[in-house]
C-alpha cells in the first residue's frame, strides 16, 4: 500500500492532503467542542462529572493538534514551491 502511494504521491500532494485534512479536522472539532459546551451548560453544572470535563479538554487538544498539522502543512507547502 505504500508503495503504491508513494509512487503516485508528490511531496506537494501530500502535503496539500495533509492540509485539507487538517483544516477540517480543526473545523469539525471547533464544532463539536462548541456543541458539547452547550450541552454540558444547558444542563445542571453541579451534575458534571470528571471525565465529562476531560472529553472537552481533549477535544480543544486535538482541535489544537489539528491547528498545528495545518501550520506545519502549509509551511512546507511554501518551502516546497520555493524550492521549485
Amino acid at each position: 500500500m505504500t508503495a503504491i502511494l508513494s509512487d503516485r504521491m508528490t511531496a506537494t500532494l501530500c502535503y496539500r492532503t495533509m492540509l485539507v485534512l487538517a483544516v477540517l479536522s480543526f473545523c469539525f472539532g471547533i464544532g463539536a467542542s462548541l456543541t458539547w459546551v452547550y450541552v454540558l451548560y444547558s444542563r445542571d453544572v453541579s451534575n458534571l462529572d470528571a471525565r465529562v470535563t476531560a472529553i472537552l479538554i481533549l477535544m480543544l487538544a486535538l482541535t489544537g493538534a489539528s491547528f498545528l498539522l495545518a501550520r506545519f502543512a502549509k509551511k512546507r507547502l511554501r518551502a516546497t514551491a520555493s524550492a521549485n
